[in-house]
């Protein structure tokens, strides 16, 4: 078992935890949580400088008909270090009692289990407990900050390709509503909440599909939890009694205010090129690929060349799929050796399986796979050498061995982290023999989203991975999950959605759903995005984020996008995206936005046009500007009383320099 220092990892800073009157303050990196008498619930919550609640979080439930006025509201702050903090608090009402445990972390997750319970049957309370046929969770949120929401997953499992991202984009004026999900985030281009739960264990909604509302009420914008909507089924048989004492009902889901760490706007940072399994492992460090002059030179010399600094070398580089061993020690050594020797760091494949090439297979494959509830596995993923992958729930006794794996695979022959292919996502499960899954009252099986375990093997590998000066980089699809998410370096996002744009009705992808789901800003982890299109770029640099690149076309444009940030400094620049920067620029034609780089007296532009026609952009900067080029060709436009013309072709893009 790898042994791991439990100090705060960077950049996370120590948890404080403070009395303040009756309430509880609670500091993280960036954010801030009052918690309540009100069973400890939050008071407020400020994130990205904005407080986001509009009120106190609330429980709203009925008894006999009767709304619920709670008494004897109670918190105590029992437990705090520079990693966690542990409250209790309990509110009641004449024959109900809630009672809950709050776990708050370093990294501002809040754990909430409430644990609903009759009074002691001898007490007149008995009879009234008997009746609760109501309770809601209500989130109150102010409209400002909730304008845009993502969920995951997009349907069952998570496991799907929708090629459309309903999942994304700017929440209706009149709410919107879902059957139980396991994510929720709710916020605006600057951060948000995050809402979690592993199952829908103890709910009772009266309309399943409906389980989970946003709605507005009187000037808020509430994420109302609809747990209880009918008398409890567990309660309903009998009165409650010392010797034959009804269950409580305990309910557990998180929060999490975004971002989730300061926002990293530097994306080159990480210049990260993608070696597909199309590429032999043998064919690496041979000189194969012709350089720019035109002699020949290897698939490493063309990465380094393109001003690449990290290389993800895909599953070509053991036999066995989602392993730490390969069968070729001596030539994995000299593929990394050889990307060290060209300033390139080395990052192999890791996924969501088990192969049945595996060593482990016979003794642990039933224990640990994903399961469907009708008992089958998920997944499937064939690959040479001939093998079937299934896909492994990582609230297992896999994610203690993956780990160890991994830990042993970075000494032994020197990469420099790891590349996760729906590592993050806590796929649903129903494999009773490690712990997930649920009946429900009707005796159907339901799965469980590992969301703690996923979180905690995250938390985990980072600390092992930063230890050894490595990163981690984390494909996902469609699945923003933070509490897992956060502990990748970045994300990389979009096959979901094939890699492109579907235009909607008035003729552009909503960049809502952008900004709510492949822009990264909002939870404070870096994006890039997926796909072959130069199109993508569009609205990929509109948004502080490239395409990650293969070896091919692509790579020649984002190096050039490369040299052209590091030449004009966008590390140490101050970003304008375009929903805020009319003071520096503006567009006079429609469809065509416009982000800008300030740094020294200069300007970067990116210049996109998102509409289905060619145009001549009209761009008005205010500043005293004497030139304007594009800073990839070197063409010169006309600038005039602050004002220049620039040809765009529908979904174009160009990076324009003013000095």
């Amino acid at each position: 078992m790898q042994q791991i220092d439990r100090t705060v990892p960077a950049p996370w800073t120590p948890l404080q935890a403070k009395k303040d009157g009756e309430e509880v303050v609670l500091d993280v990196i960036g954010r801030t949580y009052r918690l309540g008498t009100h069973a400890g619930l939050p008071t407020g919550i400020t994130t990205a400088g904005e407080e986001i609640l509009a009120g106190p979080v609330r429980l709203v439930g009925r008894l006999h008909g009767e709304p619920i006025e709670w008494q004897q509201p109670f918190l105590a702050l029992l437990q705090q270090d520079e990693e966690r903090a542990v409250l209790c608090g309990t509110a009641e009402t004449g024959g109900v009692i809630i009672s809950t445990s709050v776990k708050a972390e370093y990294d501002g997750v809040l754990r909430f289990d409430l644990a609903i319970t009759p009074y002691l049957g001898f007490h007149k309370g008995a009879e009234l407990a008997a009746g609760l046929e109501q309770l809601w969770v209500e989130i109150p949120l102010r409209p400002e900050y909730a304008r845009l929401y993502t969920y995951w997953p997009l349907v069952n499992g998570g496991e799907v390709q929708t090629y459309e991202p309903v999942n994304s984009g700017a929440l209706p004026a009149e709410g919107l509503a879902f059957p139980f999900k396991p994510f929720i985030w709710l916020g605006w281009e600057e951060g948000g909440l995050s809402w979690f739960a592993e199952s829908d264990r103890g709910w009772q909604p009266a309309d399943p599909q409906r389980a989970i509302e946003v709605v507005p009420v009187d000037g808020q914008m509430v994420l109302r939890l609809r747990l209880l909507d009918s008398l409890l089924l567990t309660w309903a048989e009998q009165l409650d009694g010392w010797y034959h004492p009804n269950p409580p009902v305990t309910i557990t889901f998180g929060l999490q205010a975004t971002p989730v760490k300061p926002v990293d706007e530097d994306v080159t940072a990480r210049r990260i090129v993608h070696l597909s399994y199309y590429e032999p492992l043998e064919t690496i460090s041979v000189e194969a690929h012709p350089r720019p002059d035109g002699k020949p030179g290897s698939l490493l010399d063309r990465v380094a060349e393109s001003g690449a600094n990290v290389m993800v070398i895909h599953e070509v580089w053991n036999a066995i799929q989602n392993y730490w061993m390969t069968d070729r020690p001596q030539e994995i050594k000299a593929t990394v050796a050889a990307a060290h020797a060209r300033g390139l760091k080395a990052t192999p494949y890791f996924g969501y399986e088990v192969s049945t090439l595996a060593p482990e297979w016979a003794e642990m494959s039933d224990s640990i796979l994903v399961k469907h509830p009708d008992g089958r596995y998920e997944g499937g993923w064939q690959r040479l050498p001939p093998q079937r992958d299934y896909m492994v729930c990582y609230g297992s006794a896999w994610q203690e061995k993956w780990l160890d794996g991994v830990a042993w695979m970075m000494d032994e022959y020197g990469f420099d982290g790891v590349y996760l292919d729906g590592t993050t996502m806590p796929w649903g499960c129903c494999n009773a023999a490690h712990g997930c899954g649920y009946r429900k009252p009707d005796g159907t099986l339901a799965p469980t989203y590992p969301i703690f375990a996923v979180r905690e093997m995250m938390r985990r590998l980072y600390e092992i991975v930063s230890a050894r000066d490595g990163i981690i980089t984390a494909h996902q699809s469609s699945c923003c999950l933070t509490p897992t998410l956060q502990f990748a370096h970045s994300y990389w996002d979009g096959e979901h959605i094939g890699g492109g744009f579907k235009h909607d009705a008035q003729g552009r992808f909503p960049l809502e759903t952008f900004q709510a789901e492949f822009m990264g800003r909002n939870f404070g982890i870096p994006a890039e995005f997926l796909s072959g299109s130069p199109e993508a770029l569009a609205y990929t640099l509109l948004h502080n984020v490239l395409v990650r690149p293969g070896v091919g076309e692509m790579l020649d444009t984002i190096s050039s996008i490369w040299g052209v940030f590091q030449h004009f400094g966008t590390s140490s620049a101050t970003w304008h995206p375009y929903w805020r920067n009319t003071d520096l620029v503006q567009s006079e034609t429609p469809g065509v936005y416009i982000s800008a780089y300030a740094r020294n007296g200069r300007l970067l532009l990116v210049v996109s046009n998102l509409g289905l026609e060619a145009a001549e952009a009209i761009i008005e900067v205010n500043g005293d500007y004497t030139t304007a080029s594009n800073a990839i060709s070197g063409e010169a436009y006309v600038l005039q009383e602050n004002t220049f013309r620039i040809p765009c072709a529908s979904m174009g893009w160009a990076l324009v320099e003013l000095a």
